[in-house]
């Protein structure tokens, strides 16, 4: 799913598609569909519910693993990211929608967003990290 979410991560070059560990699962491209229709089937056919967590990492992308520089909502010195641009938050919300819907072609039950731990979105709500509180598409997905 990048920007990213793959097991939860979005995609995985950053032309705003990388923040995911080449460990993770990934459901940023179509690729990914058979071995997660495999891994969806294999947990319903042991009785339990099959959900897809999805994420984002932003600014806590490290650089040395997607190869680009993190983005966030606005610069951050501390951290070395770069602000999205208001089309690259465009495509961030279009890369969620198209990462859930790939989760439930799956056969995933259902998909779960993962906000916390200071990840793209919770950046996106906190007024120490967004200047642009005016990022009308993210704010919104996230409300």
């Amino acid at each position: 799913m990048a920007h990213h979410a793959r097991r939860g991560c979005l995609r995985p070059h950053h032309d705003l598609r990388s923040s995911c560990a080449s460990y993770k699962l990934g459901v940023f491209d179509d690729k990914h569909l058979e071995g997660l229709s495999r891994l969806a089937t294999a947990i319903k056919a042991n009785n339990s519910v099959a959900i897809c967590q999805i994420h984002h990492a932003g600014m806590r992308s490290p650089a040395e693993i997607i190869d680009t520089t993190p983005v966030c909502p606005s610069d951050n010195e501390e951290t070395g990211s770069r602000a999205l641009s208001t089309e690259e938050v465009q495509q961030l919300v279009a890369d969620f929608v198209a990462a859930a819907v790939r989760s439930e072609q799956a056969g995933f039950d259902g998909v779960e967003i993962h906000g916390a731990h200071g990840y793209v979105l919770c950046q996106f709500l906190s007024s120490e990290v967004n200047h642009c509180l005016n990022r009308t598409p993210m704010v919104n997905m996230i409300k």
